[in-house]
């Protein structure tokens, strides 16, 4: 109970929020150790301490040495990914959500990671998600951004965008 207590907690009043997913991680550690974490399923092998861990998904790539410890055990027939559903908890008190370890893995998987990432940061105008230190979702407005070298901007809404630098 004291987990799922935390769990509310986070969601209610957590600005900064990381999911932890089951590729290489994407973060280096100490950037995002001290943030509240949550597993989704197969990120629970990436759990380094037993401590007030809590683990969201339907189990099916979970760690069997936490199969019994999943937080929020969602069915395994389902039309949402667990990602999906440790998304839609995200309330209007998040405003930077790290998405490390849904990276590197089945194409597929990414694009729907993305899909998934992009269709919450569209009902949050000041949420931004960060895949990596390479790929984010930014919130519509103006956003100050420093790039170093080469870089990509994408949107696949109609915007406004201006570029100004060196």
């Amino acid at each position: 109970m004291v987990i799922l207590k935390n769990l509310k907690k986070i969601f209610s009043c957590e600005p900064e929020v990381v999911f932890i997913g089951p590729m290489k991680q994407s973060f280096p550690l100490n950037q995002i150790e001290t943030l509240p974490t949550i597993f989704i399923d197969g990120g629970s092998k990436h759990i380094k301490s037993n401590d007030d861990i809590i683990i969201i998904g339907d189990g099916d790539s979970c760690s069997k040495k936490y199969l019994n410890q999943i937080t929020n055990q969602l069915p395994s027939e389902k039309e949402y990914s667990d990602l999906s559903y440790a998304l839609s908890m995200i309330t209007s008190k998040q405003r930077t959500i790290y998405l490390n370890g849904f990276l590197e893995g089945r194409l597929d998987h990414e694009i729907i990671n993305f899909g998934e990432a992009y269709s919450t940061a569209k009902k949050f105008p000041k949420l931004t998600i960060h895949f990596s230190d390479k790929i984010s979702i930014y919130p519509h407005g103006i956003n100050d951004l420093i790039f170093s070298g080469v870089f990509s901007i994408i949107t696949f809404d109609e915007q406004k965008i201006s570029i100004e630098g060196d």
